[in-house]
């Protein structure tokens, strides 16, 4: 038998889970119009994958990773989905197989909620990244710029 209490619960619980995951997308916005003011123009991945769909019985596994990238003409926070395939002998999968890019980087807005929920907590691990990022390209330009004056 169903516990209406439960029911009441879940309903109050979902009601407000709605209302945050709006706040998520304004403060997933908000922040995309932070870093486009910024304008650092490159697009940058984090290493680890947000989300890993294992290996599947057809030797395939797809992985999800966070990134600031352009998608639909702007830059902003954005999902890569990779493919893994893995050959297969008798006993083991090669355990180095090529990335194949799926598909063209999406907006993170556009993402399920689950998605969101998991991106955010990176959000500090993507920001360092890009900062280090801009800093690598910014050292490269200096560096140039000293091959470049006339001694």
């Amino acid at each position: 038998m169903v516990d209406s209490n439960t029911l009441s619960e879940l309903s109050e619980l979902s009601k407000e889970l709605n209302e945050r995951s709006d706040t998520l997308n304004d403060l997933i916005a908000g922040l995309n119009n932070q870093l486009a003011s910024f304008n650092p123009g490159l697009e940058f991945w984090l290493d680890h994958p947000l989300l890993d769909s294992g290996i599947r019985c057809a030797g395939r596994r797809v992985l999800v990773y966070l990134g600031y990238a352009k998608v639909d003409e702007h830059w902003q926070l954005a999902l890569r989905q990779d493919e893994l395939d893995y050959e297969w002998d008798r006993d083991e999968p090669v355990e180095d197989p090529v990335p194949m890019r799926l598909e063209r980087p999406t907006s993170l807005l556009k993402s399920s909620r689950d998605i969101r929920l998991l991106a955010v907590e990176k959000f500090d691990d993507l920001l360092h990244g890009l900062k280090q990022t801009v800093k690598v390209k910014l050292d490269a330009i200096k560096r140039a710029e000293t091959f470049a004056r006339p001694k």
